[in-house]
């Protein structure tokens, strides 16, 4: 039996997709030759949409039954799928659970000898874990730095917003982790201090927040 080919999508924790490669659909090309009773070709696919998994197969004389695998169990599929006679599309979900850590499932289908498979790379959530300001004091006029750190290297090119509690305490909208990165650095800027007061300096990303104080002092 001939080897399949198989492609690679990323899926993300809260459902949404990211894909290597042009297309919404990851496709294998020499399938097998089946007896004519049975199928002629089988193929596997991801759609982006649904993120759920097609089983293609030529019109059959009597319905087929088309076991499916998964070899992570943070990734739940059902134990098989009925193809009606006749029929040629079977789609079934998939179902992600809490992903932590960057990590590949391998999906399995299996009928009449035949099987094709399809990797998944599950990405988990970026969020951030912590952030440095210096110098915690600040004059008007005076800038500091700060920095802002992921739990996870990021994947691509990542947005943090940053946000500031006092109108005296300048700093970016965002500031962007570089793809491969896990830290990004921007500058803050004391204007217009009319009184001693504690601002706070705020990082967010998905849903998770971090904070730093710098105490603002009046010229």
């Amino acid at each position: 039996m001939k080897s399949m080919k198989t492609k690679t999508a990323y899926v993300l924790s809260n459902g949404s997709t990211l894909w290597q490669g042009e297309g919404k659909e990851a496709a294998w090309g020499g399938w097998p030759r089946f007896s004519r009773r049975v199928w002629r070709n089988l193929r596997l696919c991801v759609t982006l949409a649904a993120l759920a998994i097609a089983l293609t197969v030529s019109a059959a004389e009597a319905q087929t039954v088309v076991a499916l695998t998964s070899d992570n169990p943070a990734v739940v599929v059902p134990p098989s799928v009925v193809i009606p006679v006749g029929a040629t599309t079977m789609n079934f979900p998939i179902s992600v659970g809490t992903v932590v850590v960057d990590q590949a499932v391998v999906i399995t289908a299996t009928a009449g000898g035949a099987t094709a498979t399809i990797t998944l790379q599950l990405v988990a959530a970026r969020k951030p874990t912590s952030l440095t300001c210096a110098p915690t004091t600040l004059g008007e006029g005076q800038t500091g730095a700060c920095s802002v750190t992921l739990n996870l290297p990021a994947v691509a090119a990542t947005p943090v917003i940053v946000a500031s509690s006092s109108p005296a305490l300048h700093a970016p909208a965002a500031v962007t982790v570089a793809g491969g990165s896990q830290t990004a650095a921007f500058g803050v800027l004391a204007s217009g201090v009319l009184r001693n007061e504690n601002a706070t300096i705020m990082v967010m990303l998905g849903g998770t927040a971090e904070g730093a104080k710098i105490r603002l002092r009046k010229p």
